[in-house]
């Protein structure tokens, strides 16, 4: 089997659980993911020998885990892929990334229960009550982040927003969906749909000459 190695965020799992569904894939390729924003990094060992390493595009102040450095180690015969890094706030309405404490939750709300020095009961019975639309103008935050997606210089950003508020693309969306209200119009955001669309774009990438090669198997046999 050859090696794919998956260099990502969130979206790396439900990423490989739908590659390895693709049947020519998964007859090419064993994967391994490492997540980034949790700075696993790649062992170098493995990053010279894979035949497939898929990464979203870091900068260089991610020092191992940026493109930089991955592709200045990869195996120079191996296939890379730079897969799309889409992030909306409209998901994650108190998400942070200020660190403001030594042991940053990332989750302003979280974080601001804590410096008012609550006990844990009741920073998780509050936690749980929550009503996030009364702290958060969560219908700003899912716009501006579908704004800043959109004037990123990135692999099919642009193209994954347009299909995340298409409506006709959330017709059969139901129980993992989130309410968006723009202009009287309710749209449904469903979780899945950000991994669907990068597994079609990296299919396009790699499933057409692996399944030149599977094709190529079956007729010698």
């Amino acid at each position: 089997m050859r090696q794919c190695i998956i260099s990502a965020n969130c979206q790396s799992v439900p990423l490989a659980k739908q590659l390895l569904s693709f049947y020519p894939f998964a007859c090419e390729y064993e994967v391994e993911i490492y997540t980034n924003f949790t700075r696993t990094i790649v062992p170098l060992e493995l990053l010279k020998k894979c035949d497939l390493l898929i990464y979203q595009r870091l900068d260089e102040t991610w020092g191992e885990l940026s493109e930089k450095s991955l592709l200045a180690n990869v195996n120079p015969e191996a296939k890379t892929v730079c897969m799309p890094n889409v992030m909306n706030n409209g998901l994650w309405p108190s998400m942070s990334h200020s660190g403001v404490l030594a042991d940053s939750y990332w989750d302003s709300y979280i974080e601001d229960l804590i410096a008012r020095k609550l006990t844990i009961k009741e920073i998780m019975y509050l936690a749980r009550k929550a009503d996030y639309s009364k702290h958060f103008d969560i219908e700003k935050k899912f716009w501006d982040s579908i704004d800043y997606e959109r004037s990123k210089d990135y692999l099919g950003c642009d193209i994954i927003c347009d299909y995340i508020i298409a409506p006709t693309s959330m017709e059969s969306v139901t129980s993992k969906s989130i309410d968006v209200i723009k202009e009287g119009t309710v749209l449904k955001i469903n979780r899945n749909i950000l991994s669907s669309c990068i597994c079609v774009v990296l299919i396009l990438c790699i499933g057409g000459e692996v399944k030149k090669k599977l094709k190529s198997k079956n007729n010698k046999e």
